[in-house]
């Protein structure tokens, strides 16, 4: 044995066992030290943290107001656990998903706090005040502002839709008094269309927060030269072929639109259309005309028309007894007819029988036209104002023409008056026979 302990190497292996054993000793005793380590306490508040009020149905409560709006939060945990915790992400929430109209108490709860950490909330409970919502509808109104470009108008604008809902609590409902919008057309020369946010006011012109629906419309608004509706003239050219006439003429278009300056509609009452060539006609007829433009200047909607003529054989009614009229005098004078002595003509009249039949005497008048004529005696000739399709085969007296005397009043009255039957005294009974164009008269 003491030889054994002697030897060198026996020691150098034995010291070697005792310094690995004191290294696994040591370094086991740290390990135990650190498992068995008790973790320090930490504590942190959190003041003013805002509530947050969640699952509100907002199609039928208003919330009115929540006392307190800010708590306070005290937080208690491990010291490292508080100090890795991001306390601004910490919400603060009151769940209102069965609130109730009117002033009630409801409980608070925190969230994105981890479990290990304690929380309090105070105080833990708040007072929520609720309005009921009510819906009403209203019409869309739209204001424009601004002027358009020289030579255009603005017409009604056309919104769709032109209603719609406005919620808002009960108390202020009542209140509403408008839902509009705003649409410039300063210098506007063609249609505007766009999309508008809506906005409702009461009486006072003061805007309301309110939920409408929907809050955006469309709106077009027309933008046009003047326009005006006035009739359309179709006028007849040419001679029918002997021995007929225009029993009726019917068009498809009665008034056009004309599409022109202010100053040239205000000198329009009706619209020179297109003509139609009766020439050497001898039946019925249609035709498609195109409505004509004056100038460049003036559109016409629409732009054609249909005419129909009926074409029948003509005959003639002899009408006696027209008085002669005198037109165009002058207040200064006084106009006398001289000739014919019976101030009466007798007209030969010529048209489809259906327009014959309904002729009456007032319906034909026998004109003598003294405008701007000076005092003194004048021939004149005698113009016959006829209904349409309605023309004068032949007058007797076969002289045209009367004459007349023109005098100033001052001489009137000393001059003696001429044994003439005045116009006025006339009481005219027409007497007429028809007989077809052509055939000789009873």
């Amino acid at each position: 044995m003491d030889k054994w302990l002697r030897s060198n190497n026996v020691v150098k292996a034995i010291a070697l066992m005792i310094g690995i054993l004191l290294w696994v000793v040591v370094h086991l005793d740290i390990d135990k030290t650190t498992v068995t380590a008790t973790p320090l306490p930490g504590e942190q508040t959190i003041n003013d943290v805002k509530i947050i009020p969640e699952k509100l149905d907002e199609t039928h409560f208003s919330l009115q107001k929540i006392d307190p709006e800010f708590v306070n939060i005290t937080l208690k945990g491990n010291k490292s656990a508080l100090a890795k915790l991001k306390t601004n992400g910490i919400v603060v929430q009151v769940d209102l998903s069965n609130a109730a109209v009117g002033t009630h108490t409801y409980p608070l709860k925190a969230i994105n706090v981890p479990s290990s950490i304690a929380l309090t909330i105070v105080p833990n409970l708040v007072i929520v005040t609720l309005e009921e919502l009510q819906k009403k509808e209203f019409p869309v109104t739209i204001n424009l502002v601004g002027t358009p470009s020289a030579g255009y108008i603005v017409g009604l604008p056309i919104v769709n839709p032109n209603r719609v809902h406005v919620t808002l609590k009960t108390s202020e409902l009542n209140i509403v008094d408008s839902v509009r919008a705003e649409v410039s057309v300063d210098k506007a020369a063609a249609v505007i269309s766009k999309q508008v946010k809506l906005t409702a006011y009461d009486k006072n012109n003061k805007p309301l927060d309110a939920t409408i629906t929907p809050a955006v419309v469309d709106v077009e608004i027309p933008i046009t030269v003047p326009f005006k509706e006035m009739p359309l003239q179709v006028k007849v050219v040419g001679y029918l072929a002997p021995g007929y006439s225009i029993a009726s003429m019917t068009q498809s278009v009665k008034r056009v639109t004309v599409f022109s300056s202010q100053a040239t509609l205000d000198q329009m009452e009706f619209y020179d259309g297109p003509q139609v060539d009766v020439t050497d006609l001898k039946g019925n007829k249609t035709l498609t005309l195109d409505i004509p433009l004056k100038n460049k200047d003036i559109r016409v909607d629409p732009v054609k028309v249909e005419v129909t003529l009926e074409i029948v054989p003509s005959t003639t009614l002899t009408m006696n007894n027209i008085p002669l009229r005198i037109s165009g005098e002058n207040d200064s004078f006084v106009t006398k007819i001289l000739l014919p002595e019976q101030p009466v003509i007798q007209a030969v009249l010529k048209g489809a029988p259906d327009l014959l039949g309904k002729l009456t005497l007032q319906d034909v008048q026998a004109i003598v036209d003294v405008s701007n004529l000076a005092p003194g005696k004048h021939e004149l000739m005698i113009n016959l104002s006829l209904p349409m399709f309605i023309t004068a085969a032949e007058i007797q007296p076969m002289v045209l023409k009367a004459t007349v005397e023109i005098i100033a009043k001052v001489d009137a009255l000393s001059k003696p008056t001429p044994n003439i039957i005045p116009t006025s005294s006339l009481t005219p009974t027409p007497t007429s026979t028809v007989t077809p164009e052509g055939s000789s008269k009873p």
